[in-house]
């Protein structure tokens, strides 16, 4: 996008719940992906196997917790890639407290539970045109609210736990043993 002077700052395009804007033009950039559109203003429609319906699916829990994240944070566009990767995208107004737009990856997608931030859900943030895991020094959770350690920690049922993991994942190489083991213990 950079070598063919496309912006890559999502603050340049218009968002309109049907993944066109920043995810469209994204897209043109990745191998096949599908386009996953939602009518935000009656019935469920979603183009794609594989694509999150914002009013029939529940969304993403919480780390160590059974509330949701609420799908309003993630819910301007997705894309879902040839491996199951699904992106979403958010708008990240400043009036919702956001420097940048707010990205979240499902690594091995939606319909492969458990569907959890910080196990195989991770939030980033776009800030300029530069991407940062949620809870790096330059994006905005760990700039207005709290650090990468206290909203990922399994000993919190605090709302938005695990939403700074992606962070954690990055700066610790046992991070993916300790929480799947985590997790499993849990069952």
């Amino acid at each position: 996008m950079v070598n063919d002077e496309i912006s890559t700052n999502p603050s340049d395009y218009t968002f309109n719940y049907q993944g066109d804007g920043f995810p469209a033009e994204f897209s043109k950039y990745l191998s096949a992906p599908t386009i996953c559109a939602n009518n935000v203003s009656g019935a469920a429609t979603v183009s794609g196997a594989g694509c999150m319906s914002y009013y029939i699916d529940k969304g993403y829990k919480f780390l160590n917790s059974s509330s949701i994240f609420g799908a309003g944070a993630y819910n301007d566009g997705q894309i879902l890639l040839q491996d199951g990767t699904l992106l979403f995208f958010d708008d990240g107004p400043a009036g919702e407290g956001w420097k940048g737009r707010i990205i979240l990856v499902d690594i091995n997608g939606y319909n492969n539970p458990p569907n959890m931030l910080g196990y195989d859900a991770f939030i980033f943030e776009n800030v300029d045109g530069d991407v940062y895991t949620m809870g790096d020094k330059n994006s905005d959770w760990f700039g207005v609210n709290k650090d990468a350690d206290e909203f990922c920690n399994f000993e919190s049922t605090f709302n938005y736990n695990g939403i700074t993991c992606a962070q954690k994942a990055k700066t610790d190489s046992s991070y993916f043993k300790r929480v799947v083991h985590k997790v499993k213990s849990r069952k």
